[in-house]
């Protein structure tokens, strides 16, 4: 009798439980570039190596103060 008490209750638990929700490849997507600042930091480097490439190839050199 215990058993199948258990069980019951088991059961019942079960189908109260939710699962999680599904995302899509879109989702994820969206998700990373909200939600990881190293993104944004990657694209300022790529800017900050075109604009090195460009004061080099006009003859500014760095100075060092």
């Amino acid at each position: 009798m215990k058993n199948k008490v258990v069980l019951l209750l088991l059961f019942l638990l079960s189908l109260s439980s939710n699962a999680q929700p599904t995302l899509t490849l879109e989702d994820c997507y969206a998700l990373a570039d909200t939600k990881y600042p190293m993104e944004k930091h990657t694209a300022l480097l790529q800017q900050k190596s075109v604009y090195e490439v460009a004061a080099l190839t006009k003859g500014i050199l760095p100075k060092i103060v």
